[in-house]
């Protein structure tokens, strides 16, 4: 009856572990994680008072004398994985993996940007959705074969192929960060498997659809995607590289545009053209800045003109500081969401196929995107794999 009753409180553990591991993101769940500790203190006591009745009928047998309750201070000073590495974890199944992943700071999640964060939530909670609960020992290789065949249904083989890379991320951690046997087993299976690989994007936007579409922004009193437009597609910028980012006000990067508790940061400033109307900019995660000569880009000086008059080449109309591309809603830059809705309402408008996509203007100059989910260096591609709903909290 005992070993029975200890065997229960091991599994009850075991799956409240999990249950809070699960939950690491949320707020209440260190709330949550006190109570579960405030259990197990009376669970120890109540232990105890067992062994003091046994060693009244048998004498003390035990090898290690009265065991003492651990210290809550110096538990807390390791870091989590060192914690879990000192004890017998239990069972991972997919959500309680994720939760680790996204919590640990050796791994690679908490070092990404905000944006691939966003991209790279957008992606694992789908495979949360749907096989969140599936414990790590269940998991074989037909399993991954029938769970891509499930999210290649309906011709959707990139999405597909953006979770199944997912999975190997998450899969690589478990296996090095946490020496975990079983993600070293199915990191070795998916190393193994062999899926069929989305075709490249062949989808151009050509120059008669980009004048097109200038044409319309302006008509539909959107002038700002004109001249994004026109820098991404004479210049093969990113979508991010030009119109930046709304990211919280604590994370890294400084920033004198800002809205609520979210800050600007990453995009094209009027400060990055000089006198001679050269534009140097600080591309992420590369050393050396992005140099082109605006005047030897027909379609930026276009835009620059229309906006500041025909003088715009002596340098004096343009501004000195702030971002350049604004939106006309609140004169503060866009969000990516919401550029990319009002972009595909004017491609629509000007009879731009809805498979060409504003991320094909880099295509022009051998700059095409990925069919990969978003790294830092692909941000831009994640919008085709995520169940984005267009949505901004700015705008």
């Amino acid at each position: 009856m005992q070993i029975a009753l200890a065997m229960a409180r091991k599994k009850d553990s075991n799956a409240r572990y999990v249950e809070l591991a699960a939950k690491l993101h949320l707020p209440q769940v260190v709330r949550e994680i006190d109570e579960a500790l405030e259990e197990m203190r009376h669970d120890w006591l109540d232990m105890i008072d067992l062994r003091k009745s046994a060693v009244r009928r048998h004498g003390d047998q035990g090898q290690l004398g009265v065991p003492q309750l651990p210290n809550m201070d110096s538990t807390q000073e390791l870091p989590p994985v060192e914690r879990l590495k000192s004890r017998t974890r239990p069972e991972l199944n997919v959500e309680g993996l994720v939760a680790l992943y996204k919590s640990d700071p050796n791994g690679q999640y908490p070092k990404l940007s905000f944006r691939s964060r966003e991209n790279y939530d957008a992606i694992i909670s789908i495979i949360v959705r749907d096989y969140g609960s599936r414990r790590l020992s269940e998991i074989n290789a037909r399993t991954l074969v029938e769970w891509h065949d499930a999210w290649k249904a309906g011709g959707k083989i990139a999405i597909a192929h953006s979770k199944i890379g997912m999975l190997r991320r998450l899969f690589s951690f478990g296996a090095t960060i946490l020496e975990d046997p079983e993600c070293l087993r199915l990191s070795t299976v998916l190393h193994t498997l062999r899926f069929k690989v989305p075709k490249r994007r062949k989808e151009q936007l050509t120059a008669e659809q980009v004048i097109a579409l200038r044409a319309k922004a302006h008509e539909r009193e959107r002038p700002s995607i004109a001249l994004a437009q026109a820098f991404q597609y004479d210049l093969g910028l990113k979508q991010t590289w030009v119109i930046g980012e709304w990211v919280p006000l604590g994370e890294p990067g400084d920033s004198d545009i800002s809205k609520g508790n979210m800050k600007w940061i990453r995009g094209l400033r009027w400060s990055d053209i000089d006198e001679n109307f050269v534009l140097r900019f600080a591309v992420p995660g590369q050393d050396e800045p992005f140099v082109a000569n605006l005047r030897q880009s027909p379609m930026v000086m276009e835009e620059l003109e229309r906006k500041f008059g025909s003088s715009v080449g002596a340098y004096d109309p343009l501004p000195k500081s702030g971002a350049v591309i604004v939106s006309e809603w609140d004169e503060l830059p866009w969000t990516a969401p919401e550029f990319r809705r009002w972009w595909r309402i004017l491609a629509t408008a000007c009879g731009i196929p809805p498979n060409v996509r504003n991320m094909d203007s880099r295509a022009k100059i051998g700059r095409r995107p990925s069919q990969d989910y978003a790294d830092d260096d692909d941000e831009d591609e994640i919008e085709d794999f995520t169940e984005d709903d267009g949505q901004s909290p700015l705008h």
